[in-house]
């Protein structure tokens, strides 16, 4: 009766994700943007060290190297890391199944 003057919906059957996977995929999604910004500042580095090496003007470019350098270095920490979430992800979904299987069997 509250339901039909309140104008309640009913909840949906499907399976809601649970709070550690939705914090997997806000982690995924926030490193995917880190890797995008990290790959243009690469390219834009390398513009610019090319235009310093064309213009001869080596201090400036050997700069622009060392940046590139450190942004391929943190785009390699941050696979790493990536790898570690896709890892937490696989483990959670084993463990669900397992879970699911357990409570079939019972």
């Amino acid at each position: 009766m509250f339901r039909k003057l309140f104008h309640f919906r009913k909840e949906k059957s499907g399976k809601k994700p649970s709070p550690s996977q939705v914090l997997l995929n806000q982690t995924q999604e926030m490193f995917k943007e880190k890797e995008s910004m990290l790959l243009k500042k690469i390219a834009i580095e390398a513009e610019k060290m090319q235009e310093y090496t064309n213009s001869r003007q080596k201090q400036a470019a050997m700069h622009c190297l060392k940046k590139k350098n450190f942004y391929e270095a943190q785009l390699q920490k941050l696979g790493k890391h990536q790898s570690c979430i896709d890892n937490q992800e696989k483990i959670l979904h084993q463990y669900r199944q397992q879970q699911s299987r357990e409570q079939a069997a019972q």
